[in-house]
């Protein structure tokens, strides 16, 4: 059982493991990713980043 390595970008892996990979699986990640959620942790990330450098020039 070979290892999964990269060349360029692409990943090159054991045919076996091919076999393996859901053709549905990619769709599926995407659909679970609600922007507003995203949204919602940046902006938290960002406030929090806000907090950190008033503090910082306080």
């Amino acid at each position: 059982y070979a290892p999964v390595t990269q060349k360029g970008g692409t990943i090159v892996a054991p045919e076996r493991a091919e076999v393996n990979l859901e053709p549905e699986a990619p769709k599926r990640l995407i659909t679970d990713i609600k922007p507003e959620k995203v949204l919602e942790k940046i902006v938290g990330v960002i406030e929090e980043i806000k907090k950190e450098e008033e503090k910082k020039s306080a």
